[in-house]
This record gives C-alpha cells, structure tokens and sequence, in this order.
C-alpha cells in the first residue's frame, strides 16, 4: 500500500467534501493549484499514512479530521 510522501497526489475527504492535492516541498507550495507543503498542518498530518486512514490535524484554527481516500503519484 502507498504511503504519503512529497510527490504524492492524494485525495482527502473532508467531511462531505473531497479535494485532491500534491504533496510538495514547501518551496513549491501553491494553494491555488492545489500545491500542500509537506510542512503544512495538513502535511504534517498526512506524511507517511496510507490509503484509508483518517488523520487528526491540529491546526491554527482548531483540530479538524480528514480521510485518506486514494495515495497516488504524480506522473
């Protein structure tokens, strides 16, 4: 099984909605292109879990959960 890893595409559900993202070095990060820095909240919560796994985020804002879906690479 994948595991989340900088130059993953990955996609998350967050509650009723589902986003796809890539995972990239903070340097490349770009939110409008759905870019996620690796050093991220949402990052950090992610790296290294697998499909299926749900994730609690701490960020800023508040904790709030998030799914794994789907861990693919970008081609």
């Amino acid at each position: 099984m994948a595991t989340v890893t900088i130059g993953s595409k990955v996609e998350l559900q967050f509650g009723e909605l589902r986003e796809e993202w890539v995972i990239v070095d903070p340097s490349e990060a770009d939110a409008a292109n759905h870019k996620m820095s690796a050093a991220s909240a949402l990052g950090v919560a992610l790296v290294g879990r697998s499909t299926g796994d749900y994730c609690a985020v701490k960020a800023p804002g508040g904790t709030y959960g998030v799914t794994i879906l789907n861990v693919g690479r970008v081609l």
